[in-house]
């Protein structure tokens, strides 16, 4: 096994200032936070500013304003209170039967009313709706609408009211679920972070591809290298 020093050398330079750069990613530099955590909430923050669907989602469920609804769904106990809760607020009827609650009223009304208390929690309005529910956590309203919406599904399919399922699909996936995920988090257009946008995927490509060579150059340093095996012919 013959040693070549020039590669050796390049090989363990290489991993010497990928594991320094590492544990500097891992230190509070950024704000208090590692590079990690920083990239993370970069990354939120640009989610953030692209899911804002809320006007979007008011306006299909104007057609159900006035549609008449008398629906049962299964709750888990820990909802059942914050959602008879809500419902009620926004004048729907809800009645309770062990696990089961039963919601009658205004099915428009109802899920623009799931719509802007999302919204009102995503755009970090909580004093809003810490007075719309008194006593209530905001992010358990959401909770109880999330609960609320995802088992209107297959009650409604079966009362044949495939439109008014696919509705409550749409306020559960694009408003309830982004209000609650993206809460407490600073929107942030891309166009307005595009630089550090860019270093980020930049960096993260090279930072991958340093590691390799520098394994490359410090086992081709070692005398290791792979060849191809001679063909044999059958």
């Amino acid at each position: 096994m013959s040693m070549h020093k020039k590669e050796l050398g390049l090989g363990i330079a290489l991993l010497v200032s990928f594991f320094v750069i590492l544990f500097l990613m891992f230190t509070p530099l950024f704000d208090g936070k590692n590079a990690l955590e920083a990239s993370d909430h970069l990354f939120n923050s640009l989610s953030k500013g692209s899911t804002n669907f809320f006007d979007r989602v008011s306006a299909e469920v104007d057609k159900f304003d006035g549609k008449q609804v008398d629906v049962t769904i299964d709750l888990k106990d820990k909802v059942m209170a914050p959602a008879i809760a809500i419902l009620t607020t926004n004048g729907m009827e809800a009645t309770q039967n062990g696990g089961t609650l039963t919601i009658k009223g205004d099915f428009g009304k109802m899920l623009h009313a799931a719509n802007a208390d999302a919204q009102l929690l995503y755009n970090e309005k909580v004093a809003d709706l810490e007075a719309k529910y008194p006593g209530m956590n905001p992010k358990l309203a959401l909770y109880a609408w999330w609960n609320i919406a995802k088992e209107l599904d297959i009650p409604l399919k079966t009362l044949r009211l495939v439109e008014e399922a696919k509705a409550a699909n749409l306020v559960l996936t694009r408003s309830i679920e982004v209000g609650y995920n993206f809460a407490g988090i600073e929107p942030v257009k891309v166009k307005d972070r595009l630089g550090i946008l860019i270093f980020s995927l930049v960096f993260y490509v090279i930072y991958t591809m340093w590691f390799g060579y520098g394994i490359l150059y410090l086992f081709n340093g070692l005398g290791f290298a792979m060849k191809a095996g001679k063909k044999k012919e059958a």
